[in-house]
Order: structure tokens, then sequence, then C-alpha cells
């Protein structure tokens, strides 16, 4: 009797034992089904989302690279002189053209994108490129502004000892690039733009590797965009207080 009541007992270990493993066995089909639907997604998401990443990646390059490419040929004079020999630029019969036509319409011009690409690409480019860009083109207003500037007053005064200028340089150098800079007695210009294009470039490359991260830089961001905005309304609170286009023609 005993045996008997032992072996039904084994049978039913048994059969209580094959219908949980089945459960589990369809449990975990079932599991696995739903992440490869969620990896599926998430890859199709991810893939999508780095598409749009690299296109605002190239639409900074592109403005930056356009801004470069359009700068005034008097800024390879103020990048073989020393400061205290800026003034013979104003001398010279043959001093570029463009340095006449400065004004404050192609200042104001200079100060507004032509597009709003760039402010579009913000979303996936992130806030410490955004502000990259921002940093590089204040610099050359602010170089601009202040050529103008010194064209109305009859001498050209050294740009990088402009205040609104360190400011904004301050928080976009480190301070061995800052000391750097300080000790460069021409190329200064070149050096700038090169610098921050170098950081434009290595903060792209960790987008595009995925190394840096919502977060990244967005304190050193938010300083460098505020003294850019800063620098900006200055200059044009400036621009209001300054000679006319006529006055500064003459």
């Amino acid at each position: 009797e005993y045996a008997e009541k032992l072996e039904k007992f084994r049978a039913r270990l048994k059969a209580e034992h094959e219908i949980a493993l089945e459960k589990i066995k369809t449990s975990n089909t079932q599991t696995q089904a739903v992440q490869a639907v969620a990896t599926a997604s998430l890859a199709t998401v991810h893939a999508a989302a780095q598409e749009k990443r690299l296109h605002a990646l190239e639409t900074f390059w592109k403005e930056t690279v356009q801004m470069r490419e359009g700068l005034p040929t008097y800024f390879l004079s103020l990048d073989i002189l020393r400061p205290h020999e800026y003034d013979y630029m104003l001398t010279k019969p043959d001093t570029d053209s463009a340095i006449a036509r400065l004004s404050h319409e192609i200042f104001a011009e200079n100060l507004e994108l032509k597009s709003i690409d760039v402010y579009e690409a913000r979303l996936y480019a992130g806030e410490y490129l955004f502000s990259l860009f921002w940093a590089y083109r204040a610099s050359i207003g602010r170089i601009k502004f202040l050529m103008m500037q010194g064209i109305g007053e009859g001498t050209i005064k050294d740009w990088a000892t402009d205040s609104g200028f360190l400011e904004l340089m301050g928080n976009v150098l480190s301070p061995q690039e800052v000391k750097r800079f300080d000790e460069l007695k021409i190329g200064r210009i070149n050096w700038l733009l090169n610098t921050i294009e170098g950081k434009m470039l290595s903060h792209s490359a960790k987008i595009i590797s995925g190394e840096a991260s919502a977060a990244f830089g967005l304190e050193q961001a938010s300083k460098i965009a505020a003294s850019a905005s800063q620098l900006e309304e200055e200059q044009r609170a400036q621009q209001q207080n300054s000679p006319d286009e006529s006055k500064v023609s003459r």
C-alpha cells in the first residue's frame, strides 16, 4: 500500500514538474520575443536619431566652414602684423577695399545667421557644440566690429585686449590654451579659430561614437553662451552710439 502511494506521489510530482517546466519554456519564449521586438525597435530609433545627429553635425561644420571662407582678406593682415603695427593698414594706398566698405549695415548682416538650420540642428548636436559655434561666430564678429570702430577713430587697437573678448575666451579656452594664446605675437586669429574648430571636431567625434552624454559640458556651454550673448548685446549697444556710415567712411 505504501509503495503504491509513493509511486502515485512520484507520478504527480513528475507531472507537476513537467507542467511547470513547460510554463517556464513558454514564458521564456515570450520574453525573448518581447526583447527581440524591443531591441529591433530601439535599434531603429537609434539609427534614426544617429542619422539626425550626423546631419546636425554636418550643419554646424558647414556653417563654420562658410564663416572661415568668408573672412575678409584684412584678417590675414591682422594675423601677420603686431598690434602696434595695425595702423599701418590705414596708411596703405592699396588697403583692402573690404575695410573701406565696413559699415553698420554689413556688420549687422554678419551678426545674423542666414538660416535657421543651426537652431534646428542644436537639438541633436547638443548645447556644448552650439556654444562653441556661437563663440566662434562671436569672435569673428567682435574682431570685425573693433576694426570698424578703429577706422572710425583713426587708430586700430589690439582686439585681443578687449574685455568682452577676453571674457568669452576665458570660458572657451583652457588655462593652458589661454597662456599659449598670450605667448603668440602673430598668427593669433588663425590659432584661435583652429583651436575652437578642433574643439568642435573633437566633441563631434564623441557624439558620433556615443561617448558624449546629453549633460556633457552643460555648465561650460551655459557660460560660453552667456558670454557670447552679452558680447553681442554690447556690440549692438555700441553700434547704436557709434558714428554713422558716412563718418566711418571718412
